[in-house]
């Protein structure tokens, strides 16, 4: 079961969190926002791509390939569904296309990760041996 919640106010500042974490759920990823005065990123606008691909860049973990990358807040109800932010909008639409996602997991995937690249990778909630930060987002 997932928790969703509604923000009150507008996300102006986007961050990364200090801790790791190997499980991607929504409750997970609320938690450790949480713990550091944030709630889970909802990239809605080119500024907070730009400025949650730089955090990535300059803080997520290194993984294969080159690319670095941290837990991301875009969530799937069921396999091969369609990708959600937690205040229940669509990922497609705003900023993000069809073609921004890449299938890096084998299985059910129902969390994601952003990578470095601005690209959005399907995932498992608890991949193995994969501890990633979280893209948070504080509001004001």
């Amino acid at each position: 079961m997932y928790l969703f919640f509604a923000y009150h106010g507008v996300i102006r500042e986007a961050f990364i969190t200090e801790g790791t974490t190997s499980n991607g759920s929504p409750d997970n990823l609320k938690k450790m926002c949480g713990a550091e005065g944030g709630v889970p990123l909802i990239i809605n606008t080119k500024q907070l791509l730009r400025e949650a691909r730089q955090l990535v860049s300059d803080h997520g973990t290194y993984q294969c390939l080159g690319l670095r990358m941290a837990w991301l807040s875009a969530y799937q109800t069921h396999h091969n569904g369609t990708f959600y932010w937690p205040d229940n909008s669509p990922v497609i639409g705003c900023v993000f296309t069809a073609g921004d996602f890449h299938l890096a997991a084998i299985g059910e995937t129902v969390a994601s990760t952003l990578r470095a690249d601005g690209k959005i990778d399907k995932s498992q909630v608890e991949p193995l041996l994969t501890n990633l930060p979280v893209l948070c987002g504080r509001i004001f």
